[in-house]
Protein backbone atom coordinates (compact mmCIF):
# COMPACT_ATOMS: atom_id res chain seq x y z
CA UNK A 1 0.00 0.00 0.00
CA UNK A 2 1.77 3.32 -1.27
CA UNK A 3 0.53 6.86 -2.10
CA UNK A 4 -1.63 7.00 -4.58
CA UNK A 5 -2.99 3.10 -3.81
CA UNK A 6 -7.18 3.57 -4.46
CA UNK A 7 -9.16 1.19 -2.68
CA UNK A 8 -12.28 0.62 -3.93
CA UNK A 9 -15.39 0.05 -1.23
CA UNK A 10 -18.51 -2.32 -1.45
CA UNK A 11 -21.27 -0.66 1.29
CA UNK A 12 -23.43 -2.95 2.77
CA UNK A 13 -26.85 -2.52 4.06
CA UNK A 14 -26.63 -0.20 6.91
CA UNK A 15 -23.18 1.58 6.28
CA UNK A 16 -22.72 5.08 6.52
CA UNK A 17 -22.97 6.88 3.33
CA UNK A 18 -19.35 6.75 1.31
CA UNK A 19 -19.77 10.46 0.28
CA UNK A 20 -19.85 11.12 4.14
CA UNK A 21 -16.15 11.09 4.10
CA UNK A 22 -13.48 13.57 3.56
CA UNK A 23 -10.17 13.69 2.95
CA UNK A 24 -8.63 12.55 6.50
CA UNK A 25 -7.29 9.83 8.30
CA UNK A 26 -8.68 6.15 8.06
CA UNK A 27 -8.78 2.87 9.70
CA UNK A 28 -8.54 -0.55 7.50
CA UNK A 29 -8.97 -3.39 9.42
CA UNK A 30 -9.48 -7.45 8.83
CA UNK A 31 -9.53 -8.25 12.25
CA UNK A 32 -5.54 -8.99 12.25
CA UNK A 33 -4.09 -6.22 10.90
CA UNK A 34 -5.48 -2.93 11.44
CA UNK A 35 -3.65 0.14 9.77
CA UNK A 36 -4.57 3.88 10.15
CA UNK A 37 -3.60 5.45 6.52
CA UNK A 38 -4.50 8.82 5.21
CA UNK A 39 -7.12 9.38 2.40
CA UNK A 40 -6.49 12.20 -0.07
CA UNK A 41 -9.58 12.07 -2.28
CA UNK A 42 -12.67 10.34 -2.11
CA UNK A 43 -14.92 9.70 -5.39
CA UNK A 44 -17.76 7.61 -5.30
CA UNK A 45 -17.31 4.14 -3.87
CA UNK A 46 -13.42 5.26 -4.12
CA UNK A 47 -11.13 6.00 -1.71
CA UNK A 48 -7.21 7.60 -2.52
CA UNK A 49 -4.39 6.75 -0.19
CA UNK A 50 -2.17 9.83 0.22
CA UNK A 51 1.04 11.11 1.66
CA UNK A 52 1.51 10.83 5.49
CA UNK A 53 4.61 12.48 6.58
CA UNK A 54 7.85 10.84 7.32
CA UNK A 55 6.96 8.31 5.06
CA UNK A 56 7.50 6.91 1.52
CA UNK A 57 3.73 5.31 1.42
CA UNK A 58 0.56 5.71 3.26
CA UNK A 59 1.15 3.65 5.91
CA UNK A 60 1.39 5.98 9.20
CA UNK A 61 4.85 5.39 11.37
CA UNK A 62 4.19 2.67 13.80
CA UNK A 63 1.50 0.71 12.22
CA UNK A 64 1.87 -2.89 12.54
CA UNK A 65 2.05 -5.49 9.13
CA UNK A 66 0.01 -4.89 5.71
CA UNK A 67 -3.78 -4.96 5.05
CA UNK A 68 -5.25 -8.05 3.96
CA UNK A 69 -6.39 -7.76 0.37
CA UNK A 70 -9.00 -10.44 -0.96
CA UNK A 71 -8.69 -13.09 1.56
CA UNK A 72 -12.25 -14.57 1.86
CA UNK A 73 -11.40 -15.86 5.69
CA UNK A 74 -11.32 -11.94 7.11
CA UNK A 75 -13.75 -9.24 6.73
CA UNK A 76 -12.05 -6.01 5.80
CA UNK A 77 -13.66 -2.91 6.68
CA UNK A 78 -12.71 0.92 6.84
CA UNK A 79 -13.71 3.34 9.52
CA UNK A 80 -13.11 7.13 9.05
CA UNK A 81 -11.09 7.95 11.83
CA UNK A 82 -11.39 11.60 12.01
CA UNK A 83 -14.42 11.72 12.81
CA UNK A 84 -15.27 8.47 14.37
CA UNK A 85 -12.39 7.69 16.86
CA UNK A 86 -13.27 8.68 20.53
CA UNK A 87 -11.16 8.65 23.33
CA UNK A 88 -12.31 7.87 26.81
CA UNK A 89 -10.62 8.63 29.86
CA UNK A 90 -11.44 7.97 33.48
CA UNK A 91 -9.66 9.63 36.29
CA UNK A 92 -9.91 11.39 39.80
CA UNK A 93 -9.96 15.12 40.37
CA UNK A 94 -11.27 17.02 43.58
CA UNK A 95 -14.03 19.41 43.78
CA UNK A 96 -14.44 21.81 46.55
CA UNK A 97 -17.01 21.45 49.15
CA UNK A 98 -19.51 23.92 49.08
CA UNK A 99 -20.75 23.64 52.55
CA UNK A 100 -19.25 26.32 55.24
CA UNK A 101 -19.25 24.34 58.17
CA UNK A 102 -16.84 21.45 56.07
CA UNK A 103 -13.86 20.65 57.79
CA UNK A 104 -10.33 21.74 55.71
CA UNK A 105 -8.70 18.25 54.62
CA UNK A 106 -6.19 19.83 52.43
CA UNK A 107 -3.55 22.42 52.33
CA UNK A 108 -5.77 25.07 50.51
CA UNK A 109 -7.48 25.78 53.91
CA UNK A 110 -10.64 23.61 52.60
CA UNK A 111 -12.25 20.57 51.88
CA UNK A 112 -12.13 18.89 49.06
CA UNK A 113 -13.86 15.91 47.85
CA UNK A 114 -12.50 13.43 45.63
CA UNK A 115 -14.93 13.04 42.10
CA UNK A 116 -14.56 9.60 39.40
CA UNK A 117 -14.41 11.90 36.30
CA UNK A 118 -14.84 10.38 32.59
CA UNK A 119 -13.96 12.26 29.91
CA UNK A 120 -15.05 11.76 26.22
CA UNK A 121 -12.89 13.48 23.26
CA UNK A 122 -12.04 16.63 25.89
CA UNK A 123 -15.92 17.07 27.13
CA UNK A 124 -15.66 15.84 31.14
CA UNK A 125 -18.24 14.20 33.07
CA UNK A 126 -18.42 13.77 36.54
CA UNK A 127 -19.52 10.64 37.85
CA UNK A 128 -19.86 9.55 41.08
CA UNK A 129 -18.30 11.66 44.44
CA UNK A 130 -16.21 10.14 46.98
CA UNK A 131 -13.85 8.09 45.34
CA UNK A 132 -10.35 8.20 47.07
CA UNK A 133 -8.87 5.90 44.82
CA UNK A 134 -8.81 4.21 41.16
CA UNK A 135 -6.78 1.30 40.25
CA UNK A 136 -7.38 -1.33 37.20
CA UNK A 137 -5.63 -4.78 37.26
CA UNK A 138 -5.65 -6.81 34.16
CA UNK A 139 -6.42 -10.88 34.18
CA UNK A 140 -3.83 -11.99 31.38
CA UNK A 141 -3.61 -15.61 30.16
CA UNK A 142 -0.19 -16.38 28.88
CA UNK A 143 1.52 -18.74 26.42
CA UNK A 144 0.84 -21.86 29.19
CA UNK A 145 -2.71 -21.28 29.52
CA UNK A 146 -1.85 -19.75 33.04
CA UNK A 147 -3.89 -16.53 34.19
CA UNK A 148 -2.28 -13.62 36.65
CA UNK A 149 -3.49 -10.00 37.52
CA UNK A 150 -1.32 -7.51 36.45
CA UNK A 151 -1.05 -3.46 36.60
CA UNK A 152 -0.62 -2.24 33.26
CA UNK A 153 2.76 -1.24 33.45
CA UNK A 154 3.42 -4.87 34.08
CA UNK A 155 1.28 -6.30 30.94
CA UNK A 156 3.72 -4.15 28.82
CA UNK A 157 6.56 -6.04 30.43
CA UNK A 158 5.12 -9.28 30.79
CA UNK A 159 6.71 -11.78 29.20
CA UNK A 160 4.65 -15.55 27.42
CA UNK A 161 3.13 -14.04 25.15
CA UNK A 162 0.49 -16.16 23.28
CA UNK A 163 0.85 -17.16 19.32
CA UNK A 164 -0.18 -14.46 17.41
CA UNK A 165 -3.11 -14.76 14.55
CA UNK A 166 -2.00 -16.17 11.24
CA UNK A 167 -0.01 -13.12 9.09
CA UNK A 168 0.97 -10.99 11.89
CA UNK A 169 4.81 -11.26 12.84
CA UNK A 170 5.76 -8.14 14.65
CA UNK A 171 3.27 -7.19 18.07
CA UNK A 172 4.98 -4.62 20.22
CA UNK A 173 2.86 -4.95 24.23
CA UNK A 174 1.71 -8.33 22.76
CA UNK A 175 -0.08 -9.49 26.48
CA UNK A 176 -2.85 -6.39 26.02
CA UNK A 177 -3.96 -9.01 23.19
CA UNK A 178 -4.04 -11.92 25.91
CA UNK A 179 -6.23 -9.46 28.44
CA UNK A 180 -8.77 -11.68 29.05
CA UNK A 181 -10.49 -9.26 32.24
CA UNK A 182 -10.59 -6.30 33.20
CA UNK A 183 -10.82 -5.60 36.91
CA UNK A 184 -11.33 -1.61 38.61
CA UNK A 185 -11.02 -1.32 42.34
CA UNK A 186 -12.71 1.77 43.53
CA UNK A 187 -12.08 2.84 47.35
CA UNK A 188 -15.68 5.05 48.16
CA UNK A 189 -15.66 6.89 51.35
CA UNK A 190 -19.09 8.42 52.75
CA UNK A 191 -18.41 11.97 50.99
CA UNK A 192 -19.78 12.95 54.35
CA UNK A 193 -17.79 13.07 57.85
CA UNK A 194 -19.02 10.38 60.32
CA UNK A 195 -17.73 11.48 63.78
CA UNK A 196 -17.15 9.20 66.82
CA UNK A 197 -15.44 6.24 64.69
CA UNK A 198 -13.32 3.73 66.59
CA UNK A 199 -10.63 2.03 64.39
CA UNK A 200 -12.50 -0.58 63.27
CA UNK A 201 -14.44 1.88 61.93
CA UNK A 202 -11.90 3.80 59.96
CA UNK A 203 -10.15 0.55 58.60
CA UNK A 204 -10.90 -0.69 55.27
CA UNK A 205 -8.90 -2.67 52.54
CA UNK A 206 -7.38 -1.54 48.89
CA UNK A 207 -5.77 -3.59 46.52
CA UNK A 208 -5.46 -6.28 48.31
CA UNK A 209 -3.54 -4.37 51.75
CA UNK A 210 -5.54 -3.22 54.90
CA UNK A 211 -5.63 0.36 56.44
CA UNK A 212 -6.69 2.33 59.21
CA UNK A 213 -6.33 5.90 58.93
CA UNK A 214 -6.40 8.37 62.17
CA UNK A 215 -8.28 11.84 61.51
CA UNK A 216 -4.93 13.63 60.20
CA UNK A 217 -3.54 10.97 58.23
CA UNK A 218 -2.71 11.58 54.75
CA UNK A 219 -3.91 9.72 51.54
CA UNK A 220 -2.47 8.61 48.67
CA UNK A 221 -4.41 11.61 47.21
CA UNK A 222 -2.83 14.29 49.41
CA UNK A 223 -5.98 14.93 51.12
CA UNK A 224 -6.49 14.41 55.14
CA UNK A 225 -8.30 10.92 56.16
CA UNK A 226 -10.82 13.17 58.12
CA UNK A 227 -13.37 10.91 60.17
CA UNK A 228 -15.17 9.11 57.11
CA UNK A 229 -16.33 5.09 56.32
CA UNK A 230 -13.95 3.70 53.61
CA UNK A 231 -14.91 0.68 51.33
CA UNK A 232 -13.28 -0.81 48.32
CA UNK A 233 -15.50 -2.08 45.41
CA UNK A 234 -14.53 -4.29 42.51
CA UNK A 235 -15.83 -5.20 39.40
CA UNK A 236 -15.13 -7.84 36.30
CA UNK A 237 -15.48 -6.95 33.31
CA UNK A 238 -15.10 -9.91 30.38
CA UNK A 239 -12.65 -9.32 27.28
CA UNK A 240 -14.41 -11.85 24.84
CA UNK A 241 -12.03 -10.39 21.98
CA UNK A 242 -9.38 -10.87 23.87
CA UNK A 243 -8.52 -7.52 22.04
CA UNK A 244 -8.10 -4.12 24.35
Amino acid sequence: MTNGTAITLSPQTGDDPISRMQPGLALISDCVNPVVVPISAVAGNTVMIGTAPATSGGILPGALGAVCSGNSTRDVRLFNFTDDFVTVSYYLAFRADNSPDARPNSAAAQRLIPVLIRRENGVEQELVRGVDQLAFRYGVQDAGGNTQFLTAEQVNGAGGCPAPPPGLNLEPGCMWRAVRTIEPHLLLNTVNEVFGLDNAGRTYRFDGSTFTRADGDALPSGINAGSQLRREFIAYVSVRDRHL
